[in-house]
C-alpha cells in the first residue's frame, strides 16, 4: 500500500512538470460578476431591456508575458492588440465585447503614488449592439486612497481582491448616448485547461485512496 501512494504521488509531480509543455501558462482570464448600480440611456438604444439590480456577467483575458510600456516605478500599463486578449459582458440580453479585429485593450495598475492604488481595465474598440448602437469604451477600475491594495506596479498573475478596494466602478459607455454603470461583486481566475486536469487528476486519485 505504500509503495502504491508513493507511485501516486510521484505521478502527480511528474504531472505537474509536464503540464508547461503542453500549455503555455501565458493567458490569463478573469471570471467577473456584479449588479447594475446606474443606467443612462435617454434615446433607448438599450430598449429597457436593461435595470438597476440587473446581474452583470463575463470574463476578460490578457498575457501574463507583456511587457510594461511605462517606465514610472509606479505605474504599470500594458497594452493589448491582438486577440484573444479583451473583455466580454452580458447584461439584458446584450453583449458588450472587445471587437476581435481591432483590439485596443489594456491594463493599468498604480501602486502607492500620490493618490493611493488603482486597477484598471480598458476597451477603447468594441463591437456594436445588433441594433447598431456604437459601445465606445468598457472600463473597470478600482482604487484604493490608502495605497494598500497593491505591494508594485507589476502586471497581476490573479484576480484583484475585491476585498481591498474602496471604489469599484464597471462602466459601459458611448458618450452622451448611454451609461451603464455596475459594482463588480465577483472576479475569479478561471484555471488554464491544463491545470483543470491537474485539479481533475488529484481528486480522482484522492478518491481512489
Amino acid at each position: 500500500m505504500k509503495n502504491k501512494s508513493v507511485s501516486r504521488i510521484a505521478l502527480v509531480i511528474l504531472l505537474c512538470g509536464f503540464l508547461p509543455a503542453v500549455s503555455s501558462g501565458q493567458l490569463i482570464t478573469i471570471s467577473i460578476s456584479g449588479q447594475v448600480t446606474n443606467i443612462s440611456d435617454p434615446c433607448s438604444h438599450l430598449e429597457n431591456k436593461i435595470h438597476i439590480g440587473d446581474t452583470i456577467t463575463g470574463t476578460y483575458t490578457y498575457d501574463s508575458a507583456t511587457l510594461d510600456s511605462n517606465p514610472d516605478t509606479t505605474e504599470g500599463l500594458f497594452e493589448y492588440n491582438t486577440p484573444p486578449a479583451g473583455i466580454y459582458l452580458s447584461v439584458g440580453g446584450f453583449e458588450f465585447k472587445t471587437d476581435i479585429n481591432r483590439v485596443d485593450f489594456l491594463l493599468a495598475v498604480t501602486n502607492n503614488n500620490l493618490t493611493g492604488d488603482y486597477y484598471n481595465i480598458l476597451s477603447r474598440n468594441n463591437l456594436p449592439l445588433p441594433n447598431g448602437t456604437l459601445v465606445q469604451y468598457i472600463n473597470w477600475e478600482l482604487y484604493d486612497p490608502t495605497g494598500i491594495a497593491l505591494s508594485s506596479d507589476a502586471l497581476p498573475l490573479t484576480a484583484p481582491d475585491l476585498s481591498k478596494w474602496n471604489s469599484n466602478l464597471l462602466r459601459i459607455t458611448h458618450d452622451r448616448d448611454f451609461t451603464i454603470d455596475a459594482t463588480v461583486t465577483s472576479a475569479v481566475l478561471i484555471p488554464e485547461p491544463a491545470t483543470l486536469l491537474l485539479i481533475i487528476f488529484g481528486v480522482a486519485i484522492c478518491k481512489r485512496r
